[in-house]
């Protein structure tokens, strides 16, 4: 893969979800809480037909296209959320992300998260690192070395809106020990977790592998951890089935901390069986 070569197509995409999203664009529903957007289209149309050209014996796993199972005898896989964070989206809440993973032998390898409103830019992977551009309209990233150092008293944890509006982090265990901060996207997370903006990044609700691809490769490219939520192990991707219960991401030894000690109450919490 050429980083090079994939860059521009982000940007590319990015350019033009911004446009949309400072227009009155249409707003259509695939199912209850579930917006679709012409946004969500384009990205997908401008990224899909694009790698379809540059790596055409590598499937695609796409949110907004039909899923082809043949992927499952490949070893390599592209994983894309066109827009992570749609609902945020449709609020003009800045907190979304183009979200584009790559996968080999079921492990993420390759992640590039592209918020085209606030023009942050993340991408890396194994053996590459994790590089950051501000600003992807002035291009010029530069690699991320983590201090794992932070102004906060306490460990900074990045939650969903929706989980904590609907109570899931209601318990005083969470305030008492972590600075929260709520951020839309999964995806858009990950990426911030990645570059050392946060701690710690949790979801107890299900996820489907185009919605956490490409952030899990770039936690993983930051030396940094992410297990699934329902049993403690590594992510595996370009599977029948691509939704799991949810995920922990962070910082090594808050991540250990959190499993060793606190493991019954995170399952007796979100409901782990």
């Amino acid at each position: 893969m050429n980083v090079e070569t994939i860059l521009p197509l982000l940007l590319k995409a990015g350019e033009e979800v911004l446009k949309i999203y400072n227009s009155d664009f249409d707003i259509t529903w695939k199912k209850e809480s579930d917006p679709l957007t012409q946004a969500d289209l384009l990205v997908n149309k401008i990224l899909t037909e694009a790698l379809e050209n540059l790596t055409p014996n590598i499937p695609i796993l796409s949110e907004e296209s039909m899923d082809n199972l043949k992927r499952l005898e490949s070893q390599k896989v592209w994983i894309l959320d066109p827009i992570d964070g749609t609902r945020e989206f449709v609020k003009k809440n800045p907190e979304f992300a183009i979200s584009l993973g790559f996968v080999e032998n079921g492990r993420a390898k390759f992640g590039f998260i592209l918020n085209p409103v606030t023009k942050q830019l993340i991408y890396g992977g194994e053996n590459y690192g994790v590089f950051y551009a501000k600003d992807f309209s002035q291009y010029s990233a530069k690699q991320v070395i983590l201090s794992y150092s932070s102004n906060s008293p306490k460990p900074i944890l990045l939650l969903s809106p929706s989980e904590v509006r609907d109570g899931l982090f209601q318990d005083v265990f969470w305030k008492e020990n972590f600075s929260i901060q709520i951020i839309g996207s999964i995806a858009y997370k990950l990426g911030l977790l990645s570059i050392g903006y946060g701690d710690l990044v949790i979801s107890a609700r299900p996820k489907n592998e185009w919605d956490v691809c490409a952030g899990i490769a770039l936690v993983l490219a930051s030396r940094q951890e992410c297990f699934t939520l329902l049993d403690f192990q590594e992510y595996i991707f370009n599977e029948n089935n691509t939704k799991k219960h949810g995920l922990i991401a962070g910082k090594k030894e808050i991540v250990d901390k959190l499993i060793k000690q606190e493991e019954k109450r995170l399952k007796e919490t979100f409901q782990i069986q």
